[in-house]
Protein backbone atom coordinates (compact mmCIF):
# COMPACT_ATOMS: atom_id res chain seq x y z
CA UNK A 1 0.00 0.00 0.00
CA UNK A 2 1.47 3.62 -1.00
CA UNK A 3 0.87 6.27 1.35
CA UNK A 4 0.03 9.45 0.93
CA UNK A 5 -0.12 12.55 2.28
CA UNK A 6 -1.49 15.77 0.32
CA UNK A 7 -0.18 19.05 1.34
CA UNK A 8 -2.93 21.86 -0.37
CA UNK A 9 -4.20 24.75 1.59
CA UNK A 10 -8.23 24.01 -0.51
CA UNK A 11 -9.29 21.47 1.58
CA UNK A 12 -11.63 20.79 -1.31
CA UNK A 13 -8.74 19.33 -3.67
CA UNK A 14 -7.73 16.86 -0.93
CA UNK A 15 -11.35 15.79 -0.37
CA UNK A 16 -11.94 15.65 -4.33
CA UNK A 17 -8.89 13.13 -4.25
CA UNK A 18 -9.60 11.44 -1.33
CA UNK A 19 -12.88 10.67 -2.50
CA UNK A 20 -12.10 9.73 -6.12
CA UNK A 21 -9.21 7.24 -4.59
CA UNK A 22 -11.66 5.38 -2.00
CA UNK A 23 -11.92 2.51 -4.00
CA UNK A 24 -8.02 1.88 -4.68
CA UNK A 25 -6.52 -0.78 -2.69
CA UNK A 26 -2.81 0.38 -3.68
CA UNK A 27 -2.80 3.62 -2.67
CA UNK A 28 -4.15 5.23 0.95
CA UNK A 29 -4.33 8.56 1.63
CA UNK A 30 -3.06 8.91 5.29
CA UNK A 31 -3.66 12.77 6.01
CA UNK A 32 -4.11 16.01 4.59
CA UNK A 33 -2.04 19.09 5.28
CA UNK A 34 -2.58 23.03 4.45
CA UNK A 35 0.76 24.18 5.76
CA UNK A 36 4.57 23.64 6.63
CA UNK A 37 3.41 23.73 10.19
CA UNK A 38 0.28 20.86 9.68
CA UNK A 39 2.73 19.12 7.20
CA UNK A 40 5.69 18.43 9.48
CA UNK A 41 3.38 17.57 12.60
CA UNK A 42 2.05 14.71 10.09
CA UNK A 43 5.03 13.87 9.25
CA UNK A 44 6.30 13.02 12.76
CA UNK A 45 2.77 11.23 13.28
CA UNK A 46 2.38 8.98 10.53
CA UNK A 47 4.35 7.01 7.68
CA UNK A 48 4.62 8.72 4.52
CA UNK A 49 5.93 7.82 0.89
CA UNK A 50 4.77 10.21 -1.02
CA UNK A 51 3.67 13.72 -1.04
CA UNK A 52 1.42 15.52 -3.70
CA UNK A 53 2.80 19.28 -3.23
CA UNK A 54 0.95 22.35 -4.18
CA UNK A 55 3.53 25.22 -5.18
CA UNK A 56 1.03 28.51 -3.80
CA UNK A 57 0.12 27.85 -0.40
CA UNK A 58 -0.99 30.81 2.07
CA UNK A 59 2.04 31.49 3.82
CA UNK A 60 4.98 30.05 2.10
CA UNK A 61 6.06 28.16 -1.37
CA UNK A 62 5.39 24.83 -1.87
CA UNK A 63 9.08 24.96 -3.09
CA UNK A 64 10.74 25.64 -0.37
CA UNK A 65 9.04 23.22 1.69
CA UNK A 66 9.68 20.41 -0.79
CA UNK A 67 13.52 21.42 -0.19
CA UNK A 68 12.97 20.95 3.38
CA UNK A 69 11.41 17.80 3.36
CA UNK A 70 13.62 16.17 0.96
CA UNK A 71 16.57 17.36 3.22
CA UNK A 72 14.91 15.77 6.85
CA UNK A 73 13.44 13.17 5.44
CA UNK A 74 14.81 11.78 2.52
CA UNK A 75 13.28 8.59 2.10
CA UNK A 76 9.78 10.33 1.37
CA UNK A 77 9.30 11.34 -2.43
CA UNK A 78 7.06 14.43 -3.84
CA UNK A 79 4.96 14.92 -6.40
CA UNK A 80 4.00 18.71 -7.65
CA UNK A 81 0.37 19.25 -8.07
CA UNK A 82 -0.62 22.39 -9.22
CA UNK A 83 -1.91 24.85 -11.33
CA UNK A 84 1.76 26.05 -11.81
CA UNK A 85 2.17 25.58 -15.60
CA UNK A 86 4.92 27.58 -16.14
CA UNK A 87 8.88 26.33 -17.23
CA UNK A 88 10.24 28.37 -14.01
CA UNK A 89 8.08 26.43 -11.18
CA UNK A 90 8.60 23.13 -12.98
CA UNK A 91 12.18 23.38 -12.82
CA UNK A 92 12.75 25.11 -9.52
CA UNK A 93 10.47 22.56 -8.41
CA UNK A 94 12.26 19.95 -9.48
CA UNK A 95 15.53 21.27 -8.78
CA UNK A 96 14.43 20.87 -4.73
CA UNK A 97 13.90 17.77 -5.30
CA UNK A 98 10.31 16.89 -6.48
CA UNK A 99 9.95 13.81 -8.75
CA UNK A 100 7.05 14.50 -10.59
CA UNK A 101 4.84 17.32 -11.71
CA UNK A 102 1.27 17.53 -12.74
CA UNK A 103 -1.06 19.75 -13.35
CA UNK A 104 -4.46 20.12 -10.85
CA UNK A 105 -6.33 19.00 -14.63
CA UNK A 106 -4.79 15.59 -14.61
CA UNK A 107 -7.26 12.36 -14.63
CA UNK A 108 -7.56 10.37 -11.52
CA UNK A 109 -6.09 8.07 -13.84
CA UNK A 110 -2.77 9.60 -14.35
CA UNK A 111 -2.38 11.16 -11.09
CA UNK A 112 -2.19 7.14 -9.67
CA UNK A 113 -0.04 6.02 -12.63
CA UNK A 114 2.41 9.21 -11.03
CA UNK A 115 2.00 8.58 -7.76
CA UNK A 116 2.71 4.59 -8.65
CA UNK A 117 5.71 5.37 -10.79
CA UNK A 118 7.14 7.74 -8.41
CA UNK A 119 6.57 5.04 -5.33
CA UNK A 120 8.60 2.44 -7.57
CA UNK A 121 11.60 5.08 -8.65
CA UNK A 122 10.55 6.21 -11.79
CA UNK A 123 10.28 10.16 -12.43
CA UNK A 124 7.19 11.41 -13.81
CA UNK A 125 5.64 14.41 -15.80
CA UNK A 126 2.46 14.76 -17.21
CA UNK A 127 2.09 15.12 -21.14
CA UNK A 128 1.37 18.78 -20.89
CA UNK A 129 4.46 19.60 -18.46
CA UNK A 130 6.56 17.68 -20.63
CA UNK A 131 5.14 20.29 -24.18
CA UNK A 132 5.91 23.27 -21.39
CA UNK A 133 9.53 21.88 -21.07
CA UNK A 134 9.84 21.64 -25.13
CA UNK A 135 7.95 25.10 -25.93
CA UNK A 136 10.59 27.18 -23.47
CA UNK A 137 13.62 25.56 -25.60
CA UNK A 138 14.18 28.03 -29.17
CA UNK A 139 15.47 25.91 -31.86
CA UNK A 140 16.11 28.26 -35.06
CA UNK A 141 15.95 27.17 -38.34
CA UNK A 142 18.55 27.09 -41.81
CA UNK A 143 20.90 24.75 -40.32
CA UNK A 144 18.49 23.51 -37.28
CA UNK A 145 16.32 22.08 -39.75
CA UNK A 146 19.03 20.03 -41.59
CA UNK A 147 20.33 18.40 -38.43
CA UNK A 148 17.04 16.74 -37.16
CA UNK A 149 17.19 16.47 -33.68
CA UNK A 150 14.58 14.83 -31.70
CA UNK A 151 12.32 17.36 -28.71
CA UNK A 152 14.32 15.17 -26.04
CA UNK A 153 17.80 16.41 -27.61
CA UNK A 154 16.69 19.66 -28.01
CA UNK A 155 16.11 20.11 -24.66
CA UNK A 156 18.97 18.48 -23.32
CA UNK A 157 21.35 20.68 -25.60
CA UNK A 158 19.56 23.74 -24.44
CA UNK A 159 20.05 23.01 -21.18
CA UNK A 160 24.00 22.11 -21.50
CA UNK A 161 24.32 25.92 -22.91
CA UNK A 162 22.14 27.10 -19.95
CA UNK A 163 25.16 25.34 -17.69
CA UNK A 164 22.99 22.41 -15.87
CA UNK A 165 24.81 19.64 -14.64
CA UNK A 166 23.67 16.22 -15.24
CA UNK A 167 22.05 16.24 -12.22
CA UNK A 168 20.01 19.38 -12.69
CA UNK A 169 19.19 18.10 -16.21
CA UNK A 170 17.82 14.49 -14.71
CA UNK A 171 15.82 16.41 -12.07
CA UNK A 172 14.50 19.12 -14.54
CA UNK A 173 12.88 16.74 -17.11
CA UNK A 174 12.71 13.94 -14.74
CA UNK A 175 15.18 11.56 -16.30
CA UNK A 176 17.99 9.30 -14.92
CA UNK A 177 21.03 10.74 -14.48
CA UNK A 178 22.52 7.77 -17.06
CA UNK A 179 20.01 8.33 -19.54
CA UNK A 180 21.10 12.32 -19.62
CA UNK A 181 25.22 11.22 -20.07
CA UNK A 182 24.00 8.76 -22.72
CA UNK A 183 22.28 11.63 -24.42
CA UNK A 184 24.77 14.02 -24.00
CA UNK A 185 27.70 11.43 -25.36
CA UNK A 186 25.37 10.55 -28.39
CA UNK A 187 25.81 14.68 -29.14
CA UNK A 188 29.12 14.52 -28.64
CA UNK A 189 30.10 11.92 -31.16
CA UNK A 190 27.60 13.04 -33.84
CA UNK A 191 28.97 16.64 -33.91
CA UNK A 192 32.27 15.28 -33.51
CA UNK A 193 33.29 17.16 -30.45
CA UNK A 194 35.73 16.94 -27.71
CA UNK A 195 33.73 18.23 -24.83
CA UNK A 196 30.44 19.84 -23.76
CA UNK A 197 31.79 23.59 -24.25
CA UNK A 198 32.81 22.47 -27.55
CA UNK A 199 29.44 21.05 -28.24
CA UNK A 200 27.87 24.03 -27.12
CA UNK A 201 30.02 26.06 -29.44
CA UNK A 202 28.93 24.42 -32.37
CA UNK A 203 25.67 23.94 -31.29
CA UNK A 204 25.14 28.36 -31.49
CA UNK A 205 27.25 28.53 -34.61
CA UNK A 206 24.78 26.46 -36.41
CA UNK A 207 21.93 27.88 -35.02
CA UNK A 208 20.71 24.83 -33.41
CA UNK A 209 19.83 26.25 -29.89
CA UNK A 210 19.59 30.25 -29.42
Amino acid sequence: MIKVLICDDHKIVASGIKSLMRFRKDISIVGEAIDREELFELLREVEVDIILMDLVLREESGIEITKIVRKLFPKIKIIALTMQNDYTSIREMSEAGAMGYLLKNSSIEKLCEAITSVFNGTPYHSREVTQILLNQMHVKTNKANEIDLTDREKVILKMLSDGLTTREIAQTIFLSEATVKWYRKKLLTRFDQPNVAALVKFAYVNQLIS
